[in-house]
């Protein structure tokens, strides 16, 4: 179940700790329910340098304004054999507006933890290809 905080005008949803985040079992199912639960408007934050194995397509359908923030995540595409796909974004978006995802690098001062907070790091989630279908 995601953690629900609001610290501004929007809300900020993150990733529970308890979603496997290193990359040893698929967690497509758990990170849908993510989206899935996080009204338009949202910030769905990774957690920081996690790397989250997706066996399957995670949707993002009918929605607007969500931010995705990566904290350094990365989230890998596997084939259905179990092949690791470098840069196969396993991201489809139709029907959605607004849809961003972010390379920041702090998880912002609500959730701020020593060793977490690494100025310059770029987020993995660079690899995310936006496919918008109408």
């Amino acid at each position: 179940m995601p953690v629900v905080m609001g610290t501004d005008a929007r809300k900020h949803v993150w990733v529970s700790e308890s979603i496997d985040h290193t990359g040893a079992t698929d967690v497509t199912s758990a990170l849908q329910a993510a989206i899935t639960g996080a009204s338009n408007g949202s910030a769905i934050h990774l957690q920081p340098d996690g790397i989250y194995r997706c066996d399957h397509s995670l949707n993002v359908s009918g929605r607007s304004n969500l931010t995705f923030e990566g904290h350094g995540a990365e989230i890998r595409g596997y084939a259905h054999t179990g092949s690791y796909l470098p840069g196969h974004s396993k991201f489809r978006v139709s029907e959605s507006t607004n849809i961003k995802f972010t390379t920041s690098s702090s998880p912002g001062p609500a959730r701020r933890r020593a060793g977490h907070s690494r100025p310059g790091d770029r987020s993995r989630l660079r690899d995310v290809r936006r496919r918008v279908r109408h």
